[in-house]
Formats: structure tokens, C-alpha cells, sequence
């Protein structure tokens, strides 16, 4: 195990994965920086943190943010797919596969 591996508890994620759904929360025409503001999160606009690579978040502030999208862009699959996926579904679809 390395040395980061062992710095970082079982809950961090990297701040990447917070990122990427940045582009469904401006498709859904919302204002990125107030849906931010109001998480906490302003900071990922900040492009220092663009440029740090090991910035680690809590599951909690993932779990927050994605379940904004959601909330903000009625999609699960926040627009990767041809056709919206209503809140709820993958989760059925999930759990019957």
C-alpha cells in the first residue's frame, strides 16, 4: 500500500469525480456558481484546484452534489444518454438485473 493510499481514509474521493458533473448542472441552465455556493463547494471553480490533483472530498459532499443534479437536471443519467433517465430507475433497474 503507498504512502497516500494509507493517508486517505475509506470515505475521500478525489475532487475529480465532483467535477465532472459540472457540465450536466450548466446544461440544465442552473447557475453553477450559486448551486455551488449553496453546497460549500465554490472552491472546484477555483482553478488552483483545477491544477491540484490529489484534492480529496468527503462521500458526503459526492453524494450531496450528485443528488443536486439530479434534483437539477431530472436525469440520472445526467445527460450521457439519448433519453432522460427519471429519478428512481436505475436504482429499479438495478436491483432487478
Amino acid at each position: 500500500m503507498s504512502e497516500l493510499t494509507q493517508a486517505v481514509s475509506v470515505d475521500a474521493i478525489p475532487s475529480h469525480y465532483l467535477r465532472v458533473l459540472l457540465p450536466a448542472i450548466e446544461a440544465a441552465g442552473a447557475d453553477l456558481r450559486v448551486t455551488l455556493e449553496e453546497m460549500d463547494l465554490s472552491w472546484l471553480l477555483d482553478q488552483e484546484h483545477d491544477q491540484e490533483q490529489n484534492h480529496i472530498v468527503t462521500q458526503d459532499h459526492f453524494v450531496g452534489l450528485i443528488q443536486r443534479c439530479w434534483q437539477i437536471t431530472g436525469d440520472e443519467f445526467l445527460y450521457r444518454t439519448g433519453a432522460n433517465c427519471k429519478q428512481g430507475l436505475f436504482a429499479l433497474m438495478v436491483r432487478y438485473v
